[in-house]
């Protein structure tokens, strides 16, 4: 029978320890995976509208003559592509924000990170689906189409984001989850010393 040496017991709570019963985060690991996605996708955001913003800075800008009195008087006349643009340059460089810390906080399993998700996929679905319904359908520009692209994008983000707030909400992780409790600082010190004494010449 083969023996097991005390460096390759697992520590106290782990999924061997346990025999074949799952480990107690297997519910997590779908937010844990929305998250990595979501953040991947907001520093993309983030990057694409600073690019994006540098490169049609001369498209958005309106002559000073023809500068309207207020930001209604933009979306009703000539420069109303302009403006949308530019306010959705500014919820993408915010919602890429938002997106990167609550994908972070997906991660660890911060049941606040899956309200914030659902809350900034919502807003940035809204606003671009709003943006393309306005351009097309109110000015019967074709910049419209610009906008259907990442609507879909956060939409399906949104369904992926529900579905991990509601794992959260469900199976919160413990109070003592990601915390370095003496007794598993003890383990890995006393592991540590084993695998040096291994090693010593």
């Amino acid at each position: 029978m083969k023996t097991v040496s005390e460096s390759e017991r697992p520590l106290p709570g782990s999924s061997a320890s346990e025999g074949s019963s799952p480990p107690p985060d297997a519910p997590r690991r779908f937010a844990s995976a929305t998250g990595f996605v979501l953040q991947g996708v907001g520093v993309v955001l983030l990057i694409a509208s600073c690019v994006v913003w540098v490169a049609t800075s001369r498209l958005a800008a309106v002559p000073k003559e023809q500068t309207p009195e207020t930001w209604l008087h933009y979306l009703r006349g000539p420069h109303a592509g302009a403006a949308v643009l530019t306010l959705n340059l500014l919820v993408t460089l915010v919602g890429g924000l938002a997106f990167t810390a609550a994908g972070l906080g997906l991660q660890v399993g911060k049941r606040t990170s899956g309200r914030l998700a659902v809350a900034s996929c919502s807003v940035l679905t809204l606003v671009y689906a709003g943006s393309s319904v306005f351009l097309l359908a109110v000015h019967g520009s074709l910049m419209g189409l610009l906008a259907v692209p990442p609507a879909l994008l956060c939409g399906g983000l949104l369904v992926l984001c529900l579905r991990s707030a509601a794992v959260l909400r469900r199976h919160p992780p413990p109070s003592d989850y990601h915390v370095a409790t003496p007794e598993i600082l003890e383990e890995y010190r006393r592991r540590r010393e084993e695998r040096l004494r291994e090693y010593d010449p």
